[in-house]
């Protein structure tokens, strides 16, 4: 289930502006917003807002009120934290603003907004300018299912398998199983899991080599393994909050995330 709920205001057209597809107008119709369905940390939301060429959202006073009536419960979404509605109500002492504190980044939610750990991993909403009709937009698609991240589309699949089929199950998915270079990808990953639970990742031990790689054939420019023995494969092992990585027995039977470069159309 989405954790909100898209509503009449926020899709009404707006003649001359259009926003993508799969993004919705804002209030004020001068900007397209994307409810992001994962969670990240503050800092990975905003490096992914960044890479697709907008921002974490900033929301105006007087969108509070609609935004937060359309999120469902227990939800929260990353918003900007220099937001007017974020300055004026911290200002006004407002009872949307929940849990003041000098050390955190904001969110929304039901409630209101509210303040929390920057390193929490929440839902997260950016925002895009909105394109005029003329203009050929580009879309970045990828297959139903799969969420996109940094140019590549991502699956995690919760079917126990060992780590040979996983890989020819990805492959023919039109994928692998996935590699990771970076902590922002890292971090995206893990919020694609369930908690407390272990997913077959593309990392492999070359014994010859005595050293690492990724079945894809990338670098393996990043590493988090934790735990290995003399020939593994890697498995990421997501529990108590932390995401690491582990080298386990290829026949243990594991889920699996596979990754696939995105399409453009």
């Amino acid at each position: 289930m989405l954790p909100f709920i898209v509503f009449l205001a926020l899709t009404s057209a707006v003649s001359g502006l259009h926003c993508k597809t799969g993004l919705f107008p804002g209030i004020n119709h001068q900007k397209c917003l994307d409810f992001a369905p994962i969670t990240l940390s503050y800092e990975a939301a905003v490096a992914t807002c960044t890479h697709y060429g907008g921002q974490i959202a900033m929301v105006a006073t007087e969108d509070v009120e609609a935004l937060r009536a359309n999120i469902r419960s227990n939800s929260a979404f990353w918003i900007n934290s220099s937001s007017e509605a974020c300055q004026s109500l911290a200002e006004s002492n407002s009872a949307f603003w929940i849990n003041a504190s000098s050390d955190a980044c904001q969110s929304l939610t039901e409630y209101g907004i509210r303040e929390v750990s920057c390193d929490s991993e929440l839902y997260y909403i950016c925002e895009y300018a909105p394109a005029e009709d003329h203009v050929e937009i580009s879309t970045k698609i990828c297959p139903c299912g799969w969420t996109d991240f940094n140019g590549h589309c991502y699956q995690a699949f919760t079917r126990k398998l060992i780590w040979n089929q996983a890989h020819a199950y990805c492959l023919m998915k039109g994928g692998d199983l996935a590699s990771i270079h970076s902590s922002l990808e890292n971090q995206f990953i893990s919020g694609l899991l369930g908690a407390n639970s272990t997913y077959w990742l593309g990392g492999i031990f070359l014994e010859k080599e005595k050293e690492n790689a990724w079945i894809d054939g990338s670098d393996w420019d990043y590493g988090n393994v934790q735990l290995q023995g003399e020939n593994y494969n890697v498995a990421m092992w997501k529990a108590d909050g932390t995401s690491k990585w582990i080298g386990a027995d290829g026949m243990e039977e594991f889920n699996f995330v596979c990754k696939q470069p995105v399409d453009v159309c």
